[in-house]
């Protein structure tokens, strides 16, 4: 295949990708409004809604690993259809369930655990093609692009479902996923997913799955990047749970912010992400990629900490509404600028045989984190003051990335694609 016409399918592959991935999001979100208002308007109960979140995050803890190794050793686009049409199916059979029987709590539960194991092979997949998808040299803007698809779809999807839920059944909300996924399952057809893969599949089947995922720990284990990526990555995801429960806790709990005020601030963090994620699609790819995230990681860890001034610092209502704007619109454009950089490295840094099992690794470690943060935050702050706990959890933060990233590996990975991942374990993890 000439260049000419591998660059012209390079084109088709990234925008098919950011419109199949704006509207399965969008999709998804419209759903999940949907359902977990129906869950806290009917039930009351905020336990039904944790029951709910569980069977969401559990399958992806479990299934990704496994999730990772087959899409090293398969075809990553028939994974990522048969993803998709796992999802559209569950919801189907919910869909045809109501209408027969009526909605209920366990019929909302199986469907979201069949829901979150699809989803987990879709995602995965996806995730670790985008480097076959598109040229090098279009990596970042790919990846920028997905995040304002799915930064748009995080806003459009509680808008629609907000509208839509006072006026329609929860039908309507089922039927908007399922039609959005068989129309973003027909555009990835439509997709190279080898365009630029020189992995031989047939050599990667050859060994035992189980094998395959100790391959892919020893490998991370092997490379100094991407096993310092994947323990800051770790970090970040842990002490910014105090972030997140303690942003709601200062502001409604502490606070007393109305909710529709409290909407908007919450909203510029996603305003936040759109504007860099535009920003980084349209600019050149960066010179040194780690540089921009480790700084990225310090400021995220200083605006933890500045959230503290709320408690700290005695603020009208309205200056409290436009600081905590500041800050999260702020943190919005920082996540982008974070988690863009990274992304790129570790698609042009782990190998293609590998990729699977490294994102899908990266991605069960840091969703087996969450709930524990979710734990031991959500009972800290019920004994420690709010603001010990965010200036405390920014200072470590930002100890953990001198630490892990210091200047010399930063010196050291500056120039993209001229230096080779050192084949020695660095941390014992």
């Amino acid at each position: 295949m000439d260049d000419a016409l591998k660059l012209k399918k390079a084109t088709h592959n990234l925008w098919t990708f950011v419109v199949s991935k704006f509207i399965s999001a969008l999709g998804s979100s419209v759903y999940s409004f949907g359902i977990s208002f129906y869950i806290l308007s009917v039930t009351g109960s905020s336990l039904n809604f944790a029951i709910n979140l569980i069977c969401s995050l559990l399958p992806r803890t479990i299934f990704g690993p496994i999730a990772g190794a087959l899409a090293d050793r398969y075809s990553k686009k028939k994974m990522v259809i048969i993803g998709q049409i796992g999802e559209t199916v569950a919801v189907t059979g919910l869909l045809v369930y109501i209408m027969l029987e009526g909605l209920s709590l366990p019929a909302i539960y199986l469907t979201t655990v069949c829901v979150s194991i699809a989803a987990t092979f879709n995602s995965i997949a996806f995730t670790s093609s985008i480097a076959n998808l598109v040229d090098k040299e279009r990596i970042q803007k790919a990846m920028a692009f997905n995040q304002t698809s799915l930064s748009l779809a995080t806003i459009g999807g509680p808008v629609i479902g907000g509208f839509l839920y006072g006026f329609t059944s929860i039908e309507v909300f089922l039927s908007i996923f399922v039609i959005a996924f068989i129309i973003a399952t027909l555009l990835d057809t439509t997709m190279d997913f080898r365009l630029y893969s020189k992995m031989n599949h047939d050599e990667a089947r050859q060994e035992k799955l189980l094998t395959n995922i100790k391959e892919g720990v020893a490998y991370i284990r092997k490379q100094e990047l991407i096993l310092r990526i994947v323990v800051v990555s770790l970090f970040i995801n842990f002490f910014f749970g105090a972030f997140e429960i303690g942003m709601s806790y200062i502001l409604i709990g502490q606070l007393g912010i109305q909710s529709q005020h409290f909407g908007f601030i919450e909203a510029s963090i996603a305003v936040g992400m759109i504007l860099m994620s535009i920003f980084i699609g349209i600019r050149k790819p960066f010179s040194s990629p780690l540089t921009i995230a480790k700084w990225g990681i310090i400021s995220m860890g200083l605006i933890t900490g500045l959230f503290s001034m709320l408690v700290i610092v005695d603020m009208s209502y309205w200056g409290i509404v436009v600081y905590s704007i500041i800050l999260l619109l702020s943190l919005g454009l920082l996540v982008v600028l974070v988690n863009t950089p990274i992304g790129v490295m570790m698609q042009t840094k782990v190998e293609e045989e590998f990729r699977g099992r490294v994102f899908s690794l990266l991605e069960t470690m840091a969703m087996a984190l969450m709930p524990l943060a979710m734990i031991i935050f959500g009972v800290l702050y019920e004994y420690v003051p709010s603001e010990y706990i965010l200036i405390v959890s920014s200072i470590a933060l930002i100890i953990v990335v001198f630490v892990l990233v210091p200047q010399k590996l930063v010196q050291k990975f500056s120039e993209e694609g001229k230096e080779e991942l050192v084949k020695k374990p660095v941390i014992d993890v």
